[in-house]
């Protein structure tokens, strides 16, 4: 079941609504979820980069904390890397997830899409694995070529 929201307009924010993203810390995790409900509703319907910057504006210390969580392992890829694949993968789920209500959205959607990451990183790091490093390599090689003088 849908809960249908009257928006005023689907065009760009407004100041009102950029201020309550502004203030998000003050409210309670009901008016939080109840406000990012909207901001979700308006992403979907409206200006889609307008809509992403203030859905990552409001959830910015929540990305942060749960990227600070994260180890990524290799060279491959960086805190950094993971805080893109996470507001990457947000955005893409603020597209499907699915909206029976305001109801603990915003823990549902930051679990959502962190689980995407961390199998992501999961999958990179039994990809990294398969593989030697370079100076490893040279140093088994070099052992070879001592060994059988040419």
């Amino acid at each position: 079941m849908t809960i249908a929201i009257p928006l005023e307009s689907t065009g760009p924010p407004g100041p009102q609504i950029r201020w309550r993203v502004a203030s998000a810390r003050t409210l309670s995790l009901q008016q939080r979820d109840e406000l990012l409900y909207r901001l979700v509703l308006e992403y979907r319907a409206g200006n889609r980069p307008l809509w992403a910057s203030l859905i990552l504006d409001f959830m910015a210390t929540s990305i942060k904390i749960r990227v600070s969580r994260y180890c990524p392992e290799g060279p491959t890829m960086t805190i950094h890397d993971v805080y893109q694949e996470l507001v990457c993968a947000l955005l893409e789920d603020a597209l499907s997830i699915p909206l029976a209500g305001p109801a603990h959205l915003e823990r549902r959607l930051l679990l959502r899409s962190a689980d995407r990451v961390s199998r992501g990183l999961q999958r990179e790091a039994r990809h990294q694995q398969e593989f030697e490093s370079i100076e490893a390599w040279a140093e088994a090689h070099e052992n070879e070529d001592e060994e059988n003088p040419q």
